[in-house]
């Protein structure tokens, strides 16, 4: 697969906050919603359209940004790149997991809350691992 990292776009109410923190217990995961069979997630290309469809407007969206090998190696979840209609009326290769929640232990950085910036979300930089956490 192309991309080593594949993120999902989700309320900030919906993570908890001690996901990083508490990560490698391997204690939380990220369920998605219930009615499907898999969690969808996006490619770098794919979130600023992501964030404008889904998240106009909205200051509470936090950015999680999931390893693939460590959901495929560790976890032992399936990704698999489908193409599908997406509900914002897009179309083309989408990340989709299966197997069931993806643990936080397989973030690749901390979750990150979004800021918008002339009316639009504003991404980190992609690439850059977050700081570790504060010493408790």
């Amino acid at each position: 697969m192309d991309d080593q990292i594949l993120y999902k776009l989700v309320p900030a109410a919906d993570v908890p906050e001690d996901a990083w923190r508490t990560r490698l217990q391997w204690t939380t995961a990220f369920v998605g919603k219930q009615s499907t069979s898999f969690i969808h997630l996006l490619t770098g290309e794919q979130l600023a359209g992501a964030a404008a469809a889904s998240f106009a407007g909205k200051t509470d969206v936090m950015l999680l940004s999931f390893a693939v090998e460590r959901m495929v190696e560790e976890a032992d979840l399936k990704v698999k790149m489908e193409a599908a209609e997406a509900a914002s009326g897009g179309s083309g290769a989408f990340a989709h997991v299966y197997g069931g929640a993806i643990p936080y232990a397989c973030l690749q950085f901390a979750p990150a809350l979004l800021t918008i910036a002339d009316g639009k979300h504003v991404f980190p930089l992609l690439s850059q691992p977050a700081p570790p956490p504060p010493a408790a």
